[in-house]
């Protein structure tokens, strides 16, 4: 009964307000292929003859270049451009003056045209030129923030449930174009303290505004309407049952494997609201038609148009385009037509002879491929 009221006032709450209330039923999910979400599809190979990596955690696309963040093993940001050619590598994991401690985040700042590396335990910005090549400028943060994006001229700040001061423990800071702070939004439990849910991006961009969202919430907020709703995620059965759980009870409940706590990317575009979630240990793509008003779940089964190849691991999304990396080895099975069980150059010939004309030949030990799923 106490859930039935719970439930009742949020959807009050979203119809008084009337922000689109976005449904997303995890009871049924349909296949990507039939949804018309993706327009194209196109694949790079990674120059490998100077750097190898396996994982990447964020990916940005700006103009001529692709920037691919690993903050796990390699410690290092790698720069390539648009056909898949190395330009140049950071990795300065150090103490000194012009390296990182704990690199976080990256972002591209239009206003002063750099690349920024947030190196959240020293609290400083690394400004880099935009191919990498050198850094420029060092600022100094005025608190650890694990994600940092720029905003008309300002800064947003995400602390990651890290409050630093206790009279003041926001999650979320606006800075001036000084860094100086200036307002302070949502408030982290005590519970919730020094407590990251890591993996996957709280900000978005879409036309200008910026857009954030946050573990065991099912809002996503806007900076330009000071961070009021601009959408509510509804996952039915799904939804978290008690959002007054302290940590460790999210923790066995997520081990249930039963609920959906929170976005590891998501992305508004020209008709799509798009979210990608775990469900029961899959990662399943949620997305949104804006001008049907429709909805739907869908698993990220491998594209067979233009190439046969798997959809790969979602790193990160944009306004155009949703970017996976699928492992060279499987793109080499893919390339061969075949493996010991199945025979891919029978079923999809096509696909198997267009991936072979783009590509001579496939190292299985190189670096991962991007895929670029370009959004209709």
């Amino acid at each position: 009964m106490a859930l039935c009221i719970l439930f009742s006032c949020r959807q009050s709450e979203k119809t008084k307000t009337d922000i689109p209330i976005v449904t997303w039923d995890c009871n049924h999910i349909s296949s990507i292929h039939d949804a018309d979400l993706i327009r194209d599809v196109d694949i790079l190979k990674l120059d490998c003859k100077e750097v190898i990596f396996e994982e990447i955690d964020k990916i940005i696309k700006h103009k001529k270049w692709i920037y691919l963040m690993d903050k796990q093993k390699t410690r290092s940001v790698f720069v390539y451009d648009t056909l898949g050619n190395f330009v140049n590598s950071i990795s300065t994991f150090g103490q000194g003056p012009k390296e990182y401690l704990q690199m976080t985040d990256i972002f591209v700042d239009s206003n002063n045209s750099t690349l920024n590396i947030v190196s959240r335990i020293d609290k400083k910005i690394l400004q880099y030129t935009l191919d990498g090549d050198s850094c420029i400028g060092i600022r100094k943060l005025p608190k650890s923030f694990w994600s940092l994006s720029p905003f008309q001229k300002k800064y947003i700040g995400y602390m990651g449930n890290y409050g630093e001061d206790r009279t003041k423990p926001f999650n979320l800071w606006s800075l001036n174009q000084d860094l100086e702070l200036e307002d302070g939004y949502f408030e982290i439990p005590s519970s919730w303290e020094s407590q990251l849910q890591s993996g996957g991006y709280v900000f978005s961009y879409y036309q200008g505004d910026l857009l954030f969202i946050k573990s065991m919430d099912y809002n996503i907020y806007s900076a330009e309407k000071n961070f009021k709703p601009q959408y509510s995620l509804d996952f039915g059965k799904s939804n978290w049952p008690d959002f007054s759980d302290s940590y460790d009870q999210m923790l066995e409940r997520l081990r249930q494997m039963k609920y959906v706590n929170r976005l590891h990317y998501f992305q508004e575009t020209t008709h799509f609201l798009l979210g990608l979630f775990t469900y029961k240990g899959q990662d399943l793509l949620g997305i949104y038609d804006k001008e049907e008003q429709h909805s739907s779940v869908l698993r990220l089964e491998p594209y067979t148009n233009p190439y046969f190849l798997s959809f790969g691991n979602i790193i990160g999304m944009d306004e155009e385009a949703i970017y996976s990396l699928v492992r060279a080895s499987d793109v080499k099975r893919s390339w061969t037509g075949k493996d010991e069980y199945n025979d891919f150059t029978t079923k999809y010939p096509t696909q198997i002879k267009r991936l072979r004309e783009k590509f001579k030949d496939v190292d299985e030990n190189g670096n991962p491929f991007l895929l670029i799923h370009y959004i209709k």
